[in-house]
């Protein structure tokens, strides 16, 4: 395990913040470095770990008490700091005055995003129970609703940050058109990581069958994506430089239409450093990519970490990175090949769940057994759902009949029986367990079991 870290420095600066977040959070997490000292050699890790962990202590913001407890009139100025995402008739994203942050409320009809200013009237509320431990977590105050036309946008962010809102709530638009209002709540889901219309029933059936991540935007979204450009694109007379710069600005609007969210941002990056890797043949190392990608989020919003869709986000391309290398074999059927890529895909889902599963216990209170036979039975459709729905957003306007028909013919059908098959598959009563509640120290010993586990696939110095 040694040679693995030590021979990664990008993975071990990741760890060793890390390391100080968690003496940060709780002095007992001291003994994370400590058995680091015990286990690195060179002097040049030692210091890494030791520079690292101190900037970890450093930057690691404390978690806010405050909460407001009572109504409070609102009228100043605020920066949006999130994508916004439709919610029932309104938008909602984050958003600071500079000194708090809320959760921000307002009409649909504006057209505010990410990077914009603007003046707002209104009143604060406090969260409601069901919601105030993850407003705490993440640094929010309360809910800010704007009153009716007393939003002003006094200047404007990125153009980038617009045009992928634009493009995702026309698209959000014109497939309820299509697909009637509350037929399409599945598909918004799937691919643009609007999840607010799903029932309750349903989304406690994904939670069962510990298929969940499927109805968010995810790195299993944006990888599908990243592929089928990279594939279409290998067939146009266009450079190297040019097919990732391509790959880059599409995955960056993707990315941004989706809300950018800690997985979609994680695996969009990751799929660019990792395909540059390749295009100009180096070596490529996922947990190398992963640790570059996490040190940025880190670093620039240190308190993500607390976030429950990073922590499993993170923790699922780790675990592929530790144990789930596919290894292709030459000159095999095409029968065999299929069977190892089914094979692999099993593997996979079953190291995901296996690694996820504590931190799914400690926050949600239950633990899925059937997840890799289910994550399974809903893999092999949501690529061609991604795809055709994408494909679908992209000509809208010029193309309407395709565009439909991707829907109708592709995307639909295909969306439905992902809720046939997850409903079916929760009902059992065996599906999932339920979980009493426990301290999150036990998730040490834990996780430390599956790195001295880890003793393949060392990375060359």
């Amino acid at each position: 395990m040694r040679k693995e870290i030590e021979n990664r420095p990008l993975l071990l600066v990741c760890l060793s913040i890390l390391c100080g977040f968690g003496v940060k959070e709780l002095l007992i997490f001291v003994v994370v470095p400590a058995l680091f000292v015990l286990l690195l050699r060179s002097r040049r890790s030692l210091a890494i770990l030791a520079t690292g962990t101190v900037i970890g202590f450093a930057i690691f913001p404390s978690e806010s008490p405050y909460q407001i407890s009572k109504n409070k009139f609102f009228n100043g100025k605020l920066n949006i700091t999130s994508i916004p995402s439709p919610h029932s008739n309104m938008m909602v994203c984050e958003a600071s005055d500079g000194r708090f942050r809320y959760q921000f409320r307002f009409d649909r009809n504006l057209s505010i995003t990410l990077g914009d200013s603007v003046k707002a009237v209104g009143v604060v509320e406090p969260p409601n129970e069901i919601v105030a431990d993850s407003f705490k977590a993440n640094g929010l105050v309360g809910v800010l609703k704007a009153a009716p036309g007393r939003v002003e946008i006094v200047s404007r962010g990125w153009f980038v940050w617009r045009a992928a809102t634009s493009w995702r709530n026309n698209f959000l638009e014109w497939s309820s058109q299509v697909l009637g209002r509350g037929a399409n709540v599945s598909v918004e889901a799937l691919c643009f990581n609007v999840s607010t219309n799903l029932t309750p029933d349903y989304k406690e059936s994904l939670q069962r069958t510990g298929t969940i991540h499927i109805i968010s935007a995810s790195g299993m979204h944006v990888m599908i994506v990243a592929v089928f450009l990279q594939f279409c694109l290998s067939y146009l007379p266009i450079p190297k430089l040019g097919r990732i710069g391509i790959l880059s600005a599409v995955l960056l609007l993707y990315a941004a239409a989706a809300g950018l969210e800690a997985p979609v941002v994680r695996s969009a990056s990751m799929c660019i450093v990792l395909m540059s890797a390749y295009a100009f043949r180096k070596e490529g190392d996922i947990l190398s990519a992963l640790a570059s990608v996490c040190l940025i989020y880190l670093l620039f919003d240190p308190n993500s970490i607390r976030q429950v869709g990073f922590q499993l986000s993170f923790l699922s391309v780790a675990s592929l990175g530790l144990f789930g290398f596919y290894e292709k074999e030459e000159g095999i059927s095409l029968y065999s090949n299929i069977l190892n890529i089914i094979k692999y895909t099993l593997r996979a889902s079953a190291v995901v769940s296996l690694a996820t599963a504590p931190v799914v216990a400690y926050h949600f209170g239950i633990v899925s057994l059937i997840a890799p036979i289910a994550n399974l039975a809903v893999a092999f459709v949501l690529g061609p759902i991604v795809i055709a729905t994408i494909a679908s957003a992209l000509t809208m306007g010029w193309a309407a009949p395709v565009s439909a028909g991707l829907l109708v013919v592709v995307a639909m059908p295909l969306a439905k029986w992902i809720e046939v098959s997850v409903t079916a598959m929760a009902d059992l009563p065996f599906a999932s367990i339920n979980v009493p509640g426990f301290s999150a120290l036990w998730l040490l010993p834990i996780y430390a079991l599956f790195g001295i586990s880890w003793k393949r696939h060392a990375r060359k110095a």
